[in-house]
């Protein structure tokens, strides 16, 4: 039974992570760490700048979280610097090719940067791994509003 709280609490924490993007329950993801969780909390409620040191100490202890680098790139790109945001995304997707949130994010960077080849690309790479999910529709309809 407690096993069973346990995953069970585990899912709600993820879940409320989805918010700003996908997490995924691999090894070397940080789940419900507190500090990873503050940040998705800093996050929701777009205090960008507060929560990119949360996430540069969390990826000190969980160096291979493809969740941790998408939510530096999500930061990043929100604070204005893309470069350091594109960097992130890479690396998450280098640990995960199959992130959603990664591809959703790099996608929407790509919009901004008005490279919609790339985003489009990104966008095939998700209808791949997840067909018409939410963060294909999200990115298509940034895609569509960027033409």
């Amino acid at each position: 039974m407690y096993k069973f709280l346990a995953i069970a609490a585990a899912a709600m924490l993820s879940t409320s992570a989805l918010a700003a993007g996908t997490t995924t329950t691999g090894s070397g993801e940080p789940g419900s760490d507190a500090k990873f969780q503050a940040a998705v909390s800093a996050i929701k409620a777009k205090q960008f700048e507060s929560a990119i040191p949360l996430l540069q100490e969390v990826q000190t202890r969980f160096p291979n979280s493809a969740d941790v680098n998408n939510y530096l790139g999500y930061t990043h790109r929100k604070v204005g610097k893309p470069n350091i945001a594109l960097g992130f995304y890479q690396a998450a997707l280098k640990i995960n090719p199959n992130h959603r949130g990664a591809h959703e994010y790099l996608g929407e960077l790509y919009v901004e940067q008005k490279d919609l080849p790339k985003a489009k690309e990104q966008l095939a790479a998700l209808e791949k791994i997840c067909g018409k999910c939410e963060e294909s529709e999200d990115l298509k309809r940034h895609i569509d509003k960027g033409m």
